[in-house]
């Protein structure tokens, strides 16, 4: 049994203030015990009693606090940032983007599954090996030109 009021234990921190054993060791996270004996650790009474007391906001708890604080007002300050740049045009959509890419690659199926039906009828008129691959190749390169084209204006100011 410890003696010093002054320095109590957790268990008799919770007998002295009604308090359950482990809402006092919660609310005395980050506070340095005085010392241990055993099993038992001792708190200083007069820098304990205010933590248990304060309605649940401990050494630990102020400090999460306050990180949570800084947390959400660099959340803020993030989000702000995005939608300034969004307005200057610096940021694009996400949703706009994966549009574009949806109708480009529709649009590059599209022209590689027109080839076949496109040069069937020349190709099997050829009758020579090395004028069909060149009139294939032709294909492709038609394909390719029309989809190198995108219908997006570049700014040259740069």
């Amino acid at each position: 049994m410890i003696t010093n009021p002054a320095h109590q234990s957790i268990n008799q921190l919770a007998a002295l203030t009604g308090k359950a054993a482990q809402t006092v060791r919660k609310r005395l996270i980050g506070l340095e015990p005085v010392e241990k004996r055993g099993a038992a650790i001792i708190y200083d009474t007069r820098q304990a009693l205010p933590l248990i007391y304060e309605a649940g906001v401990g050494l630990a708890d102020a400090n999460n606090y306050e990180v949570e604080k800084a947390r959400s007002e660099k959340n803020r300050a993030d989000k702000l940032e995005m939608e300034n740049a969004k307005t200057r045009g610096d940021f694009i959509d996400r949703a706009d983007v994966i549009a574009a890419l949806q109708k480009s690659f529709a649009a590059v199926r599209a022209k590689l599954l027109a080839i076949p039906t496109k040069a069937a009828p020349v190709v099997i008129t050829l009758g020579d090996i090395p004028l069909a691959q060149r009139a294939l190749k032709k294909f492709i390169h038609d394909a390719l030109d029309e989809l190198a084209y995108d219908g997006v204006e570049v700014d040259s100011d740069d």
